[in-house]
Order: structure tokens, then C-alpha cells, then sequence
């Protein structure tokens, strides 16, 4: 189907506008919402993808351009804070984890052979 110039612009500016909305309703809900919420914000057709990320990508350089203007801060240096916070505390909780993930995972992978070479004792 071709479109004439005004007709593709506006479906650009639809779609670009419709991402944005979909984002912010995304960082709304994973932050502030209930697992239900962030469930229903997160589902989303494949092809709208791209322009989702692009509008999540644009909303985080907004988000740190305003609390730049609030921090007297530029939005690099903001950006600069956050990248230590984020290796400081994020990244070591996520770290923590999966660090307690993997210990629970092979406390249960011995159990289960403990409790398998009981079982052929008993037989």
C-alpha cells in the first residue's frame, strides 16, 4: 500500500507517539506498579519492538535531563552518578542474587542425589 507524504508522516507521528505513551506506561508500572500491571504494560506485538525501546531509550535521557535541571547538575554528570550507583549497588544486589540462586540450585542438585542413592540403598 503507498501513502502519500502527509499520510506516512502522520502515521510516523502516530506511531512515535503511541511508543512514547507505551514506554512511560512501562517505566509507571515496572516502578510503581503491581505485577499485574507491569504484565500488562510489558506485553506488546514484536514489530512495535524497535520503537519501544527507542521511546524507553528517549524517556531515560529525558528522565535524566530533569533531574539534572533539579540536581544543578549537567545530565552527563547525572548519568556519570548513576553509572556508580548503578555498579555500587545494582549490580552487586543482582550479583547477590543469583550468587544465592546458585548456592540454593546446588544445595537442591545434592539433596536430590542424596535422596536418589537412599532410594537404592533401600532396594
Amino acid at each position: 500500500m503507498k501513502y502519500t507524504n502527509k499520510e506516512a508522516a502522520e502515521i510516523l507521528e502516530s506511531s512515535m507517539k503511541e511508543s512514547y505513551l507505551r514506554g512511560l506506561e512501562m517505566i509507571q508500572a515496572f516502578s510503581f506498579g503491581n505485577y499485574k500491571d507491569a504484565e500488562s504494560a510489558l506485553s506488546f506485538e514484536g514489530e512495535d519492538a524497535g520503537l519501544i525501546l527507542g521511546a524507553l531509550l528517549g524517556h531515560t535521557r529525558s528522565i535524566f535531563e530533569y533531574a539534572s535541571e533539579h540536581m544543578g547538575m549537567s545530565p552527563k554528570e547525572v548519568m556519570r552518578g548513576y553509572g556508580f550507583y548503578f555498579y555500587s549497588n545494582v549490580l552487586t544486589d543482582l550479583e547477590d542474587m543469583f550468587a544465592i540462586t546458585k548456592d540454593y540450585m546446588e544445595g537442591s542438585e545434592a539433596f536430590e542425589a542424596l535422596m536418589e542413592g537412599k532410594d537404592d540403598d533401600e532396594n
